[in-house]
């Protein structure tokens, strides 16, 4: 067969593709018409949810802990059901839950760990994630997350003055350090632990303090759920019209050949 031959033969099977499809227009109609009505039904049960996120970044850490560990710390701490309820005994009305900072569930005596899509309030790598567009359990979380940062700055006070005091109270030990090969090390150490104490006196805070992200949708657009649910509805439209009519030759075929 000659390659001209061969493009005819082609272009003679497109022909016949799209005066099927146009012959089962309606069919092709009725599916988009189906697709539209369904992408409606998707979009009135999608659940409206907001996602917003207050950065954590650390600004005054001691000089016994790094940053990475003070964020371990915070949120230890911040998820401590014990640190909660001190908080909450000292906020009246709050909207904020303990099972919204609540990282397991028991179902029928078993116990598992929640999913970060399954609470409230979750960390991730940028800081605490909200789930919410509520103004006062936005403002509820941000209190808690102040609270939080105040309890571990006294707690990284009292191990400062512990620290510093250890070193006063036993100078065999401190004399000992002054002799080794880390005598440098060691006063950094010594002039870091009171300048940290120092800094509660100035009331530097442990955090760097930052605005939280405006709360943003989360889930698919309605528009992106049309367009998919349509175009796969037409689709869908097209090969059932396309086998319809392969069936159909298929049948007639088989009545017209002699028994």
């Amino acid at each position: 067969m000659s390659e001209q031959a061969s493009n005819d033969l082609y272009e003679a099977d497109i022909a016949a593709v799209l005066e099927t499809i146009w012959n089962a227009k309606f069919i092709v109609i009725a599916f988009l018409i189906g697709g539209l009505f369904f992408s409606g039904f998707l979009i009135s049960r999608q659940k409206l949810e907001f996602k917003s996120s207050i950065p954590l970044e650390v600004y005054n850490n001691p000089p016994f802990l790094s940053k990475a560990e003070v964020l371990a710390d915070f949120e230890f701490v911040f998820k401590d059901p014990n640190v909660f309820e001190m908080w909450k005994a000292t906020t009246a009305n709050t909207v904020l839950k303990a099972d919204d900072l609540n990282q397991i569930k028991t179902i029928e005596g078993l116990t598992f760990s929640r999913s970060k899509n399954d609470r409230s309030v979750a960390f991730t790598n940028k800081g605490i994630e909200i789930k919410s567009n509520d103004v006062a359990f936005f403002t509820a979380v941000n209190d808690y997350r102040t609270f939080v940062e105040d309890t571990l700055t006294e707690r990284y006070i009292a191990g400062a003055s512990d620290r510093l005091a250890l070193f006063k109270d036993n100078s065999a030990l401190f004399l000992k350090k002054l002799n080794s090969n880390d005598t440098l090390t060691t006063l950094k150490y010594l002039a870091g632990l009171r300048l940290y104490i120092e800094s509660d006196k100035e009331k530097r805070p442990l955090m760097i303090p930052v605005y939280p992200t405006e709360p943003a949708k989360m889930g698919a657009a309605k528009s992106m759920i049309l367009i998919v649910t349509v175009s796969a509805a037409g689709a869908l439209g097209i090969m059932f019209a396309l086998l319809y009519a392969s069936i159909r030759r298929q049948v007639e075929k088989r009545s017209a050949s002699p028994a």
